[in-house]
């Protein structure tokens, strides 16, 4: 019989393959990210999320300086997500704000192509703000860049949901005799659906938008004090009065309104069963948060509902366990931000403002700094359906606690619990029945990270003011 370890372990394990494999269709590069989960999931009711993209209501404001304050967080690298108290907006303005740049100057024609390449990314929209009713310019990405962001969405969705049925047969083979009939006839369909969406995506102005994003990296070794400028003016437009005597940094997500009907293809179909414990490899597990460590229950209970972490946990008994759930990986979108400053060697903190010390990452192994990775998307989870044995008396003892707890979860979903201070009422909840519980709210249950490399990282061959 499997621990409670090895089951989270396991099922983490299989979660991260989905979300980080390389692609072998179509050969688009992919990282390895880091992916922090949580213990448990945090509950994401639509209407939290019911905020527009560039005008929106007062109401509305405050749903999007709550998102903006959840997705911005930027995580410890624990086990599981456990936000570190600093904040991306925060750190990344610490990058841009009064950087050492090398003493280099761009010709006439690199300035005509730094300003031609930006223009192809960014324009300028008018918004009115809600405090004061007048107009106010924003840069937002141009209309090339966001269709390059939806179909790159697009892609990487037909990929994982490919990944998906993968990991099923190849942990499945040896034991269900319908596995291989199953991949025979669902294989070639969804690598031709990924074989579709990477064509879409490469007609949608793929090659321009990286062309682009190229001529800005390659010039921005030569010191460009034009494009920190904009770097500025980009991220000082993006901030908004929360009403609350603070600031806020406008954050998306991509698609807008993913959890409707018509945007239903945002999600695929995700399992996990006990037979498949032992089959995982777990040898990745630095990048998931699993591993050795403190043993906990798979059962977590605590009497905030907020989105605070909790260490009162239980065993579950799983013998004979299954889950299922539609999983979606929800990008986050900050146009204020240009990730790319933090593989640059052309800049240096000015040691006046901050000291050697403040550095982001030291790219060791594992990492230390004021921000060694940041979220870049949600895992977001719905309609979870947990098959355990409640006859068994351990699973009934448990769900005695549940039923006294204002939040609980089972490994990293969550069961019962509510998202946000402006929603006071109880937005998640679970029904029981002989085969187990279902839970049909929206949750997330983690974060893709971007890892830092060392940040500073100064080249030494570059001519830097004394």
């Amino acid at each position: 019989m499997a621990t409670d370890q090895q089951v989270m372990d396991a099922l983490l394990a299989k979660l991260y393959e989905v979300v980080s494999a390389s692609d072998t269709i179509t050969n688009v590069p992919r990282d390895k990210p880091y992916v922090t989960f949580t213990r448990p999931g945090v509950p994401l009711p639509p209407k939290a999320l019911d905020f527009g993209f560039v005008t929106m209501s007062a109401d509305q404001n405050a749903l999007a300086a709550d998102f903006a304050e959840f997705a911005n967080h930027v995580p410890a690298m624990d086990r599981f997500w456990n936000p570190s108290g600093r904040s991306v907006s925060d750190e990344y303005w610490k990058v841009i704000d009064q950087p050492v740049l090398p003493i280099a100057a761009l010709s006439p024609d690199e300035e005509a192509q730094l300003k031609a390449a930006q223009e192809l990314l960014f324009r300028e929209e008018k918004y009115q703000n809600p405090l004061n009713g007048r107009l106010e310019a924003v840069r937002v990405e141009s209309a090339l860049l966001e269709r390059y962001r939806e179909y790159e969405t697009r892609w990487t969705l037909s990929f994982e949901k490919y990944q998906s049925a993968l990991e099923d047969y190849l942990l499945r083979k040896d034991t269900d005799p319908l596995a291989a009939e199953i991949w025979a006839r669902k294989g070639p369909v969804l690598k031709q659906a990924v074989e579709r969406s990477y064509q879409a995506w490469a007609s949608s102005g793929k090659n321009s938008v990286e062309q682009a994003q190229a001529v800005i990296d390659g010039l921005q070794r030569r010191g460009s004090a034009r494009l920190w400028a904009e770097r500025r003016e980009r991220y000082r437009s993006h901030v908004r009065d929360d009403f609350q005597g603070g600031n806020y940094l406008l954050t998306k997500y991509f698609p807008q309104k993913f959890w409707a009907t018509e945007s239903g293809s945002s999600w695929m179909d995700f399992s996990f069963r006990h037979s498949e414990v032992h089959k995982v490899d777990t040898s990745t597990s630095v990048s998931w948060g699993g591993g050795a460590g403190i043993s906990f229950g798979l059962f977590s209970f605590g009497g905030s509902t907020q989105r605070s972490r909790t260490d009162t946990y239980g065993h579950c008994e799983t013998n004979d366990f299954s889950l299922k759930v539609e999983l979606a990986k929800i990008p986050l979108r900050r146009t204020w931000l240009d990730a790319g400053v933090f593989n640059s060697r052309a800049w240096k903190f000015d040691p006046q403002v901050h000291p050697y010390s403040d550095q982001l990452s030291d790219g060791g192994n594992p990492p230390a700094g004021s921000m060694v990775a940041f979220p870049t998307a949600m895992l977001v989870a719905r309609n979870l359906e947990l098959g355990i044995s409640m006859t068994d008396e351990t699973n009934r003892a448990m769900f005695e606690h549940i039923s006294a707890s204002a939040s609980a979860g089972w490994g990293p979903f969550s069961i019962r619990g509510n998202y946000t201070k402006e929603t006071r009422e109880n937005t998640h909840d679970y029904v029981m029945d002989a085969r187990g519980i279902r839970c049909p709210g929206m949750q997330v249950i983690g974060f893709v990270c971007q890892v830092l490399p060392k940040c500073p990282n100064p080249d030494p061959a570059m001519n830097w003011p004394r």
